[in-house]
């Protein structure tokens, strides 16, 4: 476990060809978070983070940047309801509007952002530039596949002929998945590429008698807050079984639900995914994981 713990960050045309393969890294080897370099309006290349768990804005721009690129914003024209992992207030981010955005080399166009001074104390923490974080609204109309084997973001047109259906969170469009915890359930999590680790709902592992474990501090977009990490028997998603699987867990995730507007039991993160490829319809409303 680093010394950061855990990290949670909870529409375009894209790509005329209708697909793009782009490579992307990890935050550390320890906080596996997928980035990938972008360029907004002519910059130099910039760090992103692709995040299926921010539903606020297509492109979210840390605010300092937003400032450097010149991107225009005001203070009163701000994003109605936000939400954040963490103890603090909900962040507060503005509406703003990328003119051009290049990934790999290929421009999107004009994109839809929103500017937020989130992003800043959790690249302090990762000790690197956190200049964006790629959304929901940025991968709604295409199939996202990530191979966390090869480490390739691959966006593209195409469409799952199997997988486990997802519904979308009806005030916040995050995709929940139904999956089982030692043979009881099914229970609703979250899919986001942008947590660290996967959670539970405190109440949920106390219910499962879950054992607790060390204590780990879990860093979001609203700050940092206490938690413990615990350990599943079996985890069974999208016709997976992880046996023996770990999860954070503590209060942080109570206000959840209420931000995605139904009942959450916990989240999935990189730690279901580190292995294998994470695949998203997000059209169909289908995903899957398979094997490299």
């Amino acid at each position: 476990m680093s010394r950061l713990g855990i990290v949670f960050f909870l529409s375009c045309s894209l790509f005329g060809q209708g697909r793009i393969e782009v490579p992307f890294r990890f935050a550390t080897p320890e906080l596996p978070l997928a980035l990938i370099e972008i360029r907004i309006n002519n910059s130099k290349g910039l760090t992103a983070v692709l995040d299926t768990g921010q539903g606020i804005a297509p492109v979210l721009v840390n605010q300092a940047m937003a400032r450097e690129l010149g991107l225009v914003y005001s203070d009163s024209d701000r994003v109605a309801a936000t939400f954040g992992i963490g103890s603090g207030p909900a962040p507060q981010v503005f509406k703003s509007k990328i003119n051009d955005l290049r990934i790999s080399g290929v421009s999107v166009g004009s994109v839809d952002a929103g500017v937020s001074a989130a992003l800043g104390p959790i690249g302090a923490a990762l000790g690197q530039s956190l200049a964006a974080n790629l959304g929901y609204g940025f991968f709604k109309d295409y199939l996202l596949s990530l191979n966390y084997q090869t480490m390739k973001l691959t966006l593209s047109k195409e469409s799952l002929a199997k997988g486990l259906p997802f519904v979308l969170g009806p005030k916040k469009p995050l995709a929940i998945v139904d999956a089982r915890v030692n043979g009881q359930g099914p229970y609703r999590f979250v899919v986001d590429t942008g947590a660290s680790s996967s959670a539970i709902s405190r109440m949920l592992a106390e219910r499962l008698m879950m054992p607790r474990g060390v204590p780990v501090p879990v860093m979001g977009a609203a700050g940092s807050s206490p938690a413990y990490m615990t350990k599943a028997t079996m985890l069974e998603v999208a016709g997976r079984r992880f046996p023996e699987f770990t999860f954070a867990t503590g209060d942080f995730l109570d206000r959840l639900g209420d931000a995605v507007g139904t009942r959450i039991d916990g989240v999935l993160g990189a730690n279901a995914f580190r292995n294998l490829v994470l695949r998203i319809d997000y059209p169909k409303q289908r995903l899957s994981l398979e094997n490299p």
